[in-house]
């Protein structure tokens, strides 16, 4: 899909201590002069011949896996405190959606993000705070069942919500503060979105 802009990349990159470029991902980070630590992928969407040779490659030709999957099985062999997908909203509906089941395997001890321009998502599974510019617009979307839903700093604030795709779901509330809390308590599978 379209890769998030320049300045996006360049301030994610500064602060990455490893750097994963899925497939056609290269191709953005070579246009912006960023460095990966590795490229994977099946280079459907890439030719390998075209990075700078010194640049480590790993082919994977498994046709049964993303690109973004394969990339998550090179990680550093200690679990990441975080990940962040950058791309992995790119505008395909099916890629989107897919990108966001494959996040949902991850540790649940990963704080897991998805950036790009205008949009982030954040995946949490049991607490979480974050500052929001205050007026900003946040959606709670259980990606399975959340029991015990509490917010702070919301202009709809949850005060122990159950939630689910069959029940309750949360688009569009409002950030009046810009500290926003997020609890959630058991839930009925091990990790969410």
């Amino acid at each position: 899909g379209t890769p998030p802009s320049s300045e996006l990349i360049n301030q994610i990159s500064k602060t990455a201590d490893f750097i994963i470029a899925a497939d056609g991902g290269a191709r953005a980070l070579l246009a912006f002069g960023i460095e990966p630590n590795l490229v994977v992928g099946d280079f459907d969407s890439i030719r390998s011949e075209s990075l700078p040779a010194h640049w480590k490659v790993k082919l994977e030709t498994d046709q049964f896996t993303t690109d973004f999957e394969k990339a998550l099985t090179f990680l550093p062999k200690t679990v990441p405190d975080s990940i962040v997908i950058l791309g992995g909203l790119g505008g395909r509906l099916d890629h989107e959606l897919t990108n966001l089941l494959i996040a949902s395997r991850i540790p649940s001890v990963t704080q897991v993000k998805f950036i790009t321009d205008g949009c982030s998502i954040y995946r949490i599974t049991t607490a979480f705070q974050h500052k929001f510019p205050v007026g900003d617009t946040v959606s709670l979307i259980p990606w399975n069942k959340a029991t015990n839903v509490r917010t702070r700093g919301l202009k709809w604030d949850l005060q122990g919500q159950n939630m689910d795709a069959a029940s309750q779901l949360g688009q569009s509330n409002e950030v009046v503060n810009s500290l926003v809390q997020i609890e959630i308590g058991r839930a009925s599978c091990r990790e969410r979105v």
